[in-house]
């Protein structure tokens, strides 16, 4: 084997390469990725490699995450890099909402954490089990609850820059 093969990276790196390879993989693999990016396929496996010097260019992860949207994990490597850095990453909500209608999104927003609510304290008595989660659907009532505060953030943000 030769020396580039053989790098043994920390886990956290390993976590960015794993990444790198599955946004490649949803782009539609490594001969679309190239197609997109200008990066030769044997330069787009090294991203990926886990034993490989070579890591994935902020060009290349904004050429394929752009391309990416909707698919499972998207986006990957951005996603990683927020969890790396202590964030979790929460999508923006589609579109501005029309009126600053406060009550209507805080109405919103304390329903979907009132559902979390129930669901949880439902599953507590036991103890909380993956079994549980993925029954009650509890991580999507999360995601839920948080898009409807990202509503919040978007009144508020829109209130600040028309002061």
């Amino acid at each position: 084997m030769n020396g580039d093969r053989e790098i043994v990276h920390p886990p956290q790196l390993q976590g960015g390469k794993a990444a790198t390879k599955a946004l490649i993989r949803a782009f539609g693999g490594q001969e679309a990725a190239a197609a997109e990016t200008g990066k030769s396929q044997a330069r787009l496996s090294a991203y990926g490699g886990p034993n490989t010097p070579d890591f994935v260019g902020i060009d290349v992860v904004v050429s394929l995450e752009g391309r990416t949207h909707g698919t499972p994990g998207h986006p990957h490597v951005t996603r990683w890099l927020a969890a790396e850095a202590g964030y979790m990453l929460v999508a923006k909500p589609a579109a501005l909402l029309a009126t600053a209608d406060w009550c209507a999104a805080l109405g919103d927003a304390v329903a979907d954490f009132n559902d979390v609510q129930e669901r949880l304290l439902r599953a507590l008595p036991g103890g909380v089990s993956a079994a549980e989660i993925r029954a009650a659907d509890i991580r999507a009532q999360i995601a839920e609850a948080q898009e409807r505060l990202a509503q919040l953030d978007q009144l508020a943000a829109r209130a600040l820059e028309e002061s």
